[in-house]
């Protein structure tokens, strides 16, 4: 899964801290500054789940509650009316969601 962090390089690494712990990551680029001036970088990850017999199994509880962890935080971030972050937050929560979806066994394999 192939998901873009922005937003300031200390909340950019963070989330990528998170992403590490939680998944197998095949690829991570570095930080890239946003055009414009902006104090704002990007960040590509490429994901994998790291156990494919617990996935098939429906069970992953340590990257689910990693993942419920991480959807609370851009939550909480997104209830702070930072327009600016709105539209990469919402991306990622959408993400995510679907990918808690697969790991909790209650969606469809996307």
């Amino acid at each position: 899964m192939d998901i873009r962090l922005m937003d300031t390089p200390d909340q950019v690494e963070a989330f990528a801290a998170v992403m590490r712990r939680a998944f197998d990551v095949v690829e991570e680029s570095a930080s890239y500054a946003n055009r414009g001036g902006s104090a704002k970088v990007r960040k590509y990850l490429d994901l994998r789940l790291r156990d494919d017999a617990s996935k098939a199994a429906g069970t992953a509880p340590e990257a689910v509650a990693a993942v419920r962890q991480l959807l609370a935080e851009v939550e909480a971030t997104l209830d702070d009316d930072h327009a600016d972050r709105t539209y990469a937050l919402e991306s990622v929560k959408h993400q995510l969601t679907a990918l808690l979806d697969v790991l909790d066994g209650t969606g469809a394999d996307r």
